[in-house]
């Protein structure tokens, strides 16, 4: 079973070939996973004050 450390590597070689450049393919990648890594922080974000808004709505609706 391959650990995360040979995954990100592996998936780095893939963009050194199709970049043909490190350089490049370095800022490539990084970029990649900076953005996959920002919009899952913002997707948490979203969704924990939609589920906030969601469970403020529920309460005011109770009725006794």
């Amino acid at each position: 079973m391959e650990t995360d450390r040979e995954l990100d590597y592996n998936e780095y070689l893939e963009y050194v070939k199709k970049y043909k450049n490190p350089q490049t393919a370095a800022f490539k990648y990084f970029a990649t996973v900076h953005c996959k890594k920002l919009n899952s922080i913002l997707l948490a974000r979203k969704l924990s004050t939609d589920l906030r808004e969601k469970d403020d709505s529920k309460e005011g609706k109770t009725k006794i």
